[in-house]
This record gives C-alpha cells, structure tokens and sequence, in this order.
C-alpha cells in the first residue's frame, strides 16, 4: 500500500532508516533510541533520503488532577513512571514528517503491558513510491529489539537487559554508577530520554479535541547540546547502532553560545520539543502528542534589522483511540529473530555511560 507519493522524484536511492527514545521516541528510542542521535527525527530524516536519493522523586504532579503544576521538568518525570506502571494498553498513532520539502505520513500502533515491566511492541511505517520504510521496537523484558528496513537495506540490533542490569549492580557496589536511562522500551523510554535531554517550561493547560490536556515546551539541556554537537572521540554508535558523539562530559558547563550550537545541528536534529500529556484520570499524563521542532530565521517584518525566527515541526506523532487492554500476555512481545543477523549493542551502550561490561 502506498501511504504518501512524491511524483517530483522518481529517482531513488534507499538508505537505512535511523531511529532513537527516544522516542519516540526517538520513541525513542537501544536504551538511547532518541536521545543521542535525533532519534525519530533521524529515521524521518532516512526516509526523506528514501525520496530524494536515577528515579525522579514522586511529586504531586504524579496525579493529573491536583492543580496546576509549575515544574515542568517534574511532570515529565512523573509521566515517564506513570507509562512504566500504567495498566495494559494499546494505542495507533500517526507520524507526520516535514524535512527538506518534503512532506509525508504513515500509520503506527503501540501496545504496552505496563505495571512497571519494560514490555512494550512499537510499530511505525511510512510508504514512499511503494516502497516502505519501517521502524519496529520491541522490549521483551529480556531484550530490547530495533529493527529498521529500507528498500532492500534491514537491521535488526539487540540489547541485552540483563547484562545492564548486572552492570549496574556491580556498579553500585564500586559507588560507581551514574545516571542512566531508567526505562527500556516505548514510550517509558521516550518519555525518559525527553526528560534527560531537553528542560522543560512551566506547563499550561489545553484541550485537546474533548481531552484536558497540559502542553509543555522543552529546549536542549545545555551539556546535552553541546554533547550533540561534539565530534565522537571514538567514532562509535549508540545500543540502536546509530552513530553518536561521545556522551562523559555531561555534567560539564557549557560555554559555547546555544544559538551557534543549534545552527550547527543536522537539519534532522530537532531544536525543541512540543509534548502534549493528558490531565484527566481516564489516561492520566499519557503523551498523546510529541512533536519535534526546528528553528527557521526569516527577515524581520517590521523593518527592524537581524533576523526573526520560529519553529516549524519537523516530527510530529500522535496517540489515538487508546485503550486499556486485558487480554494482554507475555507472548504478545515476544519477538522472533528467526535468522535475521543480529548487531547486539549492549557493550557500545554499557561503555557510553561508563558501566563496566560484565561477560556474556
């Protein structure tokens, strides 16, 4: 089925789609499917080149209902954990890329068992020329699964859970361990990677067709940028095996002026992020809309000299027809390699948050 044609480019060449926590995420986005490479703004960015060649302390905000909340950062933190405990459910979703002219959109669901395991099944898809790009995310419990097929290139990267798991014991033990991300898989993971990357406003409150809603906008934490912005020393890739700049200087501070740094950005590479969680107690903080933006300079209107800039969505994902689901069991994640070659990046993501790498 085609889902979005470009009768301007009939000459193609197909490149492997990119995605990271995301995450979706990003989506996220390996255990940084998003948030060290553009994620789900990069798997937008392989599908244009298809066209044209530690826990947050709980807080009040963990209930949607009480007030109106002033820390933003917190009730993301809050929405992340509320996901990972949440009760099974299922959703579709729709992603709408706008990169380099072109424009273009498909179809997704997501299912999620939720109560604080990290199971969770992402599937999204965009047609181009009848040619599909896809991205699938699958966390099992034991493994954290990616795969990614464009035109005839496939992938399929794996991350081992519970060598992270030992990793981080052993790590505690040595006194030893530093931040990583809390939740594997879906929008747990996503949701975690917005929180550890980008700082929050203080949200406001919105409806969204018949759902209340808060609305909050997120910038690059400053080491965060200028992570994304520093030359890898190593060349390496993240769990998703995307290529990633090195992450150890996180708690640095950051002299380089932010707005050079985001001009220096990809254009894949998002400037800010618009997330949309629900405040009501039907799906309290789900995240029904995530929208990854770019900033865009135009002249000034007013005769005044310099420029004028705004944003423009550049990803933009959106939630569905949720529902809470019961006859969810283990063996809906279960994902089945078969004899796909597997790329497992658990030691490249042990090593970039400094975890030791315990043997197989």
């Amino acid at each position: 089925m085609i889902l979005w044609k470009n009768r301007q480019n009939r000459a193609m060449k197909y490149s492997l789609p990119i995605l990271t926590s995301g995450l979706l995420c990003t989506l996220a986005v390996g255990a940084a499917l998003w948030e060290r490479s553009g994620g789900i703004a990069l798997f937008a960015q392989r599908v244009v080149d298809n066209v044209q060649s530690t826990a947050a302390p709980r807080s009040d905000v963990s209930r949607a209902d009480r007030g109106t909340p002033t820390d933003g950062q917190a009730l993301v933190a809050a929405a992340a954990r509320a996901m990972h405990e949440s009760p099974p459910l299922d959703a579709r979703l729709v992603v709408q890329i706008n990169l380099l002219d072109q424009s273009m959109s498909g179809p997704g669901t997501y299912f999620h068992l939720g109560h604080a395991t990290d199971m969770s099944r992402l599937e999204m898809k965009v047609g181009v020329e009848g040619s599909v790009t896809s991205f699938q995310q699958v966390c099992d419990g034991r493994y954290l699964w990616v795969r990614r097929h464009a035109g005839e290139e496939k992938s399929l990267v794996r991350v081992d859970l519970r060598r992270i798991d030992s990793a981080r014991e052993v790590a505690a033990v040595e006194g030893s361990v530093r931040a990583t991300p809390r939740y594997f898989g879906g929008l747990p993971q996503l949701l975690d990677s917005l929180d550890r990357c980008f700082q929050f406003d203080e949200p406001r409150a919105d409806q969204l067709d018949e759902i209340p809603v808060w609305v909050l906008r997120g910038t690059w934490k400053p080491d965060r940028l200028a992570a994304m912005t520093r030359p890898s020393e190593s060349g390496g890739k993240d769990s998703s095996g995307n290529v990633v700049s090195d992450d150890r200087g996180e708690s640095e501070t950051v002299s380089d002026d932010a707005t050079s740094l985001l001009a220096s950005l990809p254009r894949h590479v998002p400037h800010e992020v618009v997330l949309t969680l629900g405040r009501d107690d039907t799906f309290p903080l789900f995240p029904y809309c995530v929208e990854f933006r770019s900033t865009v300079a135009g002249k000034l209107t007013d005769g005044g000299a310099g420029e004028a800039r705004s944003t423009e969505s550049i990803v933009r994902i959106e939630f569905f027809s949720v529902r809470r689901r019961d006859d969810f069991d283990q063996l809906h994640f279960r994902y089945e390699a078969g004899d796909q070659e597997i790329d497992d990046r658990t030691a490249p993501w042990l090593e970039r948050f400094g975890l030791p790498v315990p043997p197989r």
